[in-house]
């Protein structure tokens, strides 16, 4: 009888270990972000303002970043977001037309007049990515003013769908 009960303490102890090991931790959750240009460009500036919001409005996760194609190039970054080894990315779109050819659009040189008029089109679903891509998520970023440019000589504030 001492026998069976060690055998039933060793199992409601494995048991629980088991149940502590499968229980969550209680941690942050770190996404890595890729994209081509250094943590200066326009790409690192976006993806640090994006990591500090992040960062504000929900503490369980971080970003980490990999600038200056430390993950590969563009086109190797959208493969890794495919295969899930890459959370997000910033890219051009010169680099998602071998996935989602409808991008190309945006290549076309003035096309829209001005944000009011590209807004329907980049929000009106053209960006959905098909099935079987293996991508959950399009978007473009937005430019928002810089109120200053107004007082560059002989320059008018230009509207650009990035």
């Amino acid at each position: 009888m001492a026998r069976g009960t060690g055998l039933v303490r060793w199992l409601a102890a494995a048991a629980l270990v088991s149940a502590a090991a499968a229980t969550p931790v209680l941690a942050q959750t770190t996404l890595k972000m890729a994209y081509a240009l250094s943590e200066t460009s326009h790409y690192g500036v976006a993806a640090a303002a994006f990591s500090k919001s992040l960062a504000a409005s929900d503490p369980d996760f971080k970003i980490q970043q990999f600038p200056n194609s430390q993950l590969g190039g563009e086109r190797e970054v959208i493969e890794g977001l495919q295969l899930g080894t890459i959370d997000m990315a910033i890219v051009s779109t010169g680099a998602t037309l071998n996935f989602v050819p409808q991008t190309g659009v945006f290549d076309i040189p003035f096309l829209f007049r001005d944000l009011a008029h590209a807004h329907p089109t980049v929000h009106g679903g053209l960006l959905d990515p098909p099935e079987g891509v293996g991508l959950a998520d399009l978007q473009l970023g937005h430019q928002h003013p810089l109120g200053a440019i107004d007082r560059l000589t002989g320059l008018e504030p230009v509207a650009q769908v990035a």
